[in-house]
C-alpha cells in the first residue's frame, strides 16, 4: 500500500515537471519582445541609421546624413554625421557623443551639439515601421549643416521593433 502511494506521489511530481518544461519551451518559442509587449518597454533605437544618399545630377555632390545610436533602457545617445557635399557637421564617429536624450514609447527627444559651429539644438527621433525620422525642434542661430529633417533606414538587417 505504501509503495502505491509513493508511486502516485512520484507520478504527480513527474507530471508537474513535464508541464513546467512544456511551458518553458513555449516561452522560448514565442518570446515577448518590444514589438509585442506594448508601451511598457522603450522601442529599440540602437544601431546605425542612414539617409538614402541624394546626389546632384552631375554626381559630384552628394548629401548624406547618418546616426549611430546607443541605447540603455530609456536613455539614448550617439553620434551624427551630416554632409552637404562640401562641408561636414557632426562627430561622424561611433565614439563621439553628439546627442543624448530619453525615449518615450516610439519617440526619443534628444539634445545635440553641432561640431561645425558648436550650435546646440533639440531634435525628435520617431521610430516608424519603415525607419527612423529625424526632425529638429529647435537649434541656435548660426551656420549648421545638420539636416532639419530626414528619414533614415537601419543599416544592418535586423528588423525594426516598434511599440504600438
Amino acid at each position: 500500500m505504501k509503495l502505491i502511494k509513493n508511486f502516485q506521489h512520484y507520478k504527480f511530481l513527474i507530471t508537474v515537471l513535464l508541464l513546467l518544461a512544456i511551458l518553458v519551451a513555449i516561452g522560448y518559442m514565442f518570446p515577448i519582445d518590444n514589438q509585442n509587449a506594448g508601451s511598457n518597454f522603450p522601442a529599440d533605437f540602437y544601431g546605425n541609421w542612414k539617409m538614402e544618399k541624394e546626389c546632384a545630377s552631375n554626381a559630384d555632390i552628394c548629401y548624406e546624413f547618418s546616426l549611430f545610436v546607443k541605447q540603455q533602457g530609456t536613455e539614448i545617445r550617439g553620434s551624427l554625421c551630416s554632409s552637404n557635399g562640401y562641408k561636414v557637421d557632426g562627430g561622424c564617429s561611433e565614439n563621439s557623443d553628439d546627442f543624448q536624450g530619453t525615449i518615450n514609447g516610439n519617440i526619443a527627444t534628444v539634445k545635440f551639439k553641432t561640431t561645425y559651429a558648436q550650435l546646440e539644438g533639440e531634435a525628435a527621433l520617431s521610430l516608424t515601421k519603415t525607419g527612423l525620422d529625424w526632425k529638429i525642434i529647435r537649434i541656435d542661430q548660426g551656420e549648421s549643416y545638420v539636416y532639419d529633417q530626414a528619414h533614415l533606414f537601419k543599416v544592418n538587417s535586423q528588423p525594426i521593433k516598434i511599440t504600438d
